[in-house]
């Protein structure tokens, strides 16, 4: 009996520490819950396999998702594969081991995807502040990695997105992640960040071509880029081109922004609107196109100027430098049809 006794007995002392300790664990516990409880239902629709969301609701409505927010990464290799997992992986493993994307998600990453046909939007869970929009035109190339328990959903994007100097991040469930794409800046470039760009653009132009075009299909692109090189117009130039891809491949046009010079540049962007290319409704482009030529209209400024004064005319110009290029990417596509019909011979 006395053991019992014993045993029911509660402690006459209890340490001031603990007692400090658990009442901070429960007051923030409540916090907590207070927070969540605070959250508003999500503008969403229930799907189960393999049911999807309707095109329609897309283009009159929106879906929302709750994600975490992982981190925006910027600088990204031409090279990167966004449809190979051990490089993407690889990739944010070491951008965590550098402290530039974090190690653990909490519910401070909280966040909401918003999607439409039209942009995608990212805003945090609690507030709900807008951390990006990306229009989809922007959106160069969309990948999903699991990883264990985690299911990233990784966004390659162009570099003229809606928040200033910006570059897009996320995380779905688990992560959600975006790699902006990157592309020239608005400065003289030199002649090594031109030789640098030109090989990424024509490294992912050519992949492109290669699941797209056929062998002859690609021998005829190669053959109307020579002649608009030689000096047939743009217009020309667009409605052949347009007619070879079909209405199945017109965002392939999106990819041909670095070989347009300057001077067209204008005329191309309208050709794009008429044919409902340009605000990318609809739309799902490659990982090729999204590099503006920013970079070679002011080395083609910079290079007139230089061409005018007494010190710098027997150095050619950046610009052309670019043309030399740009001339070397065609000749290249055109001995890729060449080799890929010798293949299917």
């Amino acid at each position: 009996m006395e053991e019992e006794g014993k045993k029911g007995k509660k402690p006459g002392i209890v340490s001031p520490f603990k007692r400090v300790f658990l009442k901070g664990e429960k007051s923030r516990d409540k916090k907590a819950q207070e927070k969540v409880a605070e959250r508003r239902p999500l503008h969403t629709v229930v799907l189960s396999l393999p049911e999807r969301v309707e095109p329609d609701r897309l283009l009159s409505d929106y879906i929302e998702k709750e994600v975490k927010y992982l981190g925006q990464l910027t600088s990204i290799p031409g090279y990167l594969n966004p449809s190979s997992r051990t490089e993407i992986l690889h990739f944010i493993d070491n951008a965590k081991r550098a402290h530039q994307l974090p190690g653990h998600l909490t519910q401070e990453h909280d966040a909401v995807i918003s999607l439409s046909a039209y942009n995608v939007k990212l805003a945090w869970r609690d507030g709900e502040d807008t951390i990006l929009r990306v229009p989809i035109h922007d959106i160069a190339a969309v990948s999903y990695v699991r990883d264990d328990a985690s299911h990233l959903v990784v966004l390659k994007t162009d570099d003229s997105s809606t928040k200033v100097d910006m570059k897009e991040p996320y995380e779905t469930d688990a992560s959600t992640f975006s790699f902006p794409e990157c592309g020239p800046h608005t400065k003289t470039a030199s002649e090594s960040e031109l030789s640098a760009t030109a090989a990424e653009l024509l490294q992912d132009y050519m992949l492109t071509l290669r699941t797209k075009l056929s062998s002859q299909e690609i021998q005829q692109f190669a053959a109307l880029l020579h002649e608009y090189r030689d000096g047939a117009s743009v217009h020309e130039f667009c409605i052949n081109l347009r007619r070879l891809y079909g209405d199945g491949r017109k965002f392939l046009l999106l990819g041909l922004r670095p070989f347009i010079p300057e001077k067209d540049s204008q005329h191309f962007e309208n050709f794009l609107e008429t044919i409902g290319v340009k605000d990318g409704r609809g739309i799902i482009t490659d990982s090729f196109g999204r590099c503006r030529r920013a970079a070679s209209s002011t080395s083609t400024s910079n290079g007139n100027r230089a061409a005018g004064s007494s010190d710098d005319q027997s150095a050619p110009s950046e610009g052309d430098e670019w043309d030399r290029m740009i001339s070397d990417i065609s000749n290249d596509i055109e001995a890729l049809g060449c080799s890929m019909d010798q293949d299917s011979g």
